[in-house]
């Protein structure tokens, strides 16, 4: 089966992505996290998960894909941006957006109007989700400040 918003086989990418997951007890899942360079902090990543969910990004959307038990796999939600997502990361069931994006401006350099600049500024952006209920991600906070990001972590 084919999807628009993935530009892989479904079925196989959901057989792929729920390798690998054990079941403890009934509340427990075992399941692996990104290598971690420094233990406590978490890097930034393109594609992180709590156990149940995947969250993936692709360009200027984070996809919330249900993976275990395998099967209910599905896709959960869709969270657009306007910009393109750089890094992820999901603690405490919040799930933490960052992308870049770009602030254009056009003024008037006189006053005939006869001649417009454009500034070009980059700009950063975070988004903070409730994602207790991942089929419904809840908005909790939003930040932009202007600039680029070299890196970022999470304590």
């Amino acid at each position: 089966m084919s999807s628009p918003w993935l530009p892989v086989d479904v079925e196989r990418f959901i057989t792929i992505t729920a390798t690998g997951i054990t079941t403890k007890s009934t509340t427990n899942i075992d399941y692996s996290k990104t290598n971690i360079q420094v233990e406590g902090v978490d890097e930034d990543d393109a594609v992180k998960t709590d156990g149940e969910y995947i969250y993936l990004t692709l360009g200027g959307r984070v996809l919330i894909i249900k993976a275990y038990p395998p099967n209910e796999a599905k896709l959960s939600a869709e969270i657009s941006v306007e910009g393109v997502v750089s890094g992820l990361f999901i603690n405490d069931k919040r799930l933490i957006i960052i992308y870049n994006g770009v602030y254009c401006l056009v003024k008037n350099t006189s006053e005939k109007k006869s001649k417009d600049i454009l500034f070009v500024e980059p700009s950063l952006s975070v988004l903070i989700y409730d994602v207790k209920n991942a089929e419904a991600p809840i908005l909790v906070r939003s930040t932009t400040i202007s600039g680029t990001l070299k890196s970022s972590t999470l304590e």
